[in-house]
């Protein structure tokens, strides 16, 4: 089993945590991977404070108005306080994403959200999820008010694709490559690679994907490891040539003029800015 989570408080209590000082507050956020443990959790008098889970593979069964269902990938199960909370995972691949929130506006933002609604696969929430766990766990400054605004973030784009889905805008061959794309950005990536993931031939992608994202596939695949490069520059002090072999660049100099072309800055002055 993977477990990846970050909290607000170093202790961890079972009924959550309530915050009514502030408009939204998240207490923790996280990821799970279910391979080769279940998980079976039963909270009978729920918690006080509200949970999200959304489901990117594979399925959960939760007890919802009064029975257990079965939840499928693409779905998010939303509990409220004090609601019984009653789930379980089989070592079947699973992942899902989970966060825990409260706050006297809470009610208000998810007030037309229930158990069940269908999102599709969205590399952009997952994304989102990714970042609340990220300042969570770094505990920069200011990285409470930077995950409640993520959170708000998270809560607008869950909705707004699933009116997208309920439309027939969301398109699963497209956004499993973006994911693919997101998880393995150091491979050797060809508009032939992307057609292949996804069961089109290139020339449809290339229409099908330009359409969804609004950018061509080739320069999605170059704008995700600029933003990895980005992390790498502030936040490590890897050598330049070691980021660009990370990223899938076996030429660290075209990987040094690649960057300046998007940035506007060599990989070294971009990393200057952030030194005190």
């Amino acid at each position: 089993m993977i477990d990846i989570e970050g909290r607000l408080y170093t202790q961890k209590r079972e009924i959550g945590w309530e915050d009514y000082s502030r408009d939204i507050s998240v207490s923790s956020c996280g990821y799970q991977k279910f391979m080769t443990h279940k998980l079976k959790q039963l909270r009978s008098l729920g918690r006080v404070d509200f949970q999200i889970i959304y489901i990117t593979r594979g399925h959960g069964n939760y007890y919802i108005d009064g029975k257990m269902k079965r939840i499928g990938e693409g779905c998010i199960v939303l509990y409220r306080p004090h609601q019984r909370q009653e789930y379980y995972y089989l070592p079947d691949n699973t992942e899902v994403y989970w966060v825990h929130f409260t706050g006297k506006d809470a009610q208000k933002h998810i007030a037309d959200m229930d158990s069940g609604m269908e999102i599709g696969i969205s590399n952009e929430v997952s994304q989102i999820f990714t970042s609340i766990i990220y300042a969570l766990q770094t505990r920069r400054p200011m990285f409470h008010e930077i995950a409640n605004a993520l959170f708000l973030q998270l809560i607008y784009t869950i909705k707004q694709c699933a009116e997208e889905f309920k439309k027939g805008r969301v398109d699963i061959d497209i956004e499993n490559l973006i994911l693919t794309m997101q998880n393995e950005y150091n491979k050797k990536w060809t508009l032939d690679k992307m057609a292949a993931a996804c069961g089109l031939s290139k020339y449809r992608l290339a229409h099908k994907f330009k359409e969804y994202m609004g950018i061509a596939p080739v320069q999605y695949i170059t704008k995700i490891r600029m933003d990895k490069a980005k992390r790498l520059l502030s936040e490590s002090t890897m050598p330049v040539r070691e980021i660009a072999g990370v990223l899938g660049y076996d030429n660290a100099l075209y990987f040094s003029r690649l960057f300046r072309k998007h940035e506007g800055m060599s990989p070294t002055e971009y990393r200057d800015m952030f030194k005190i």
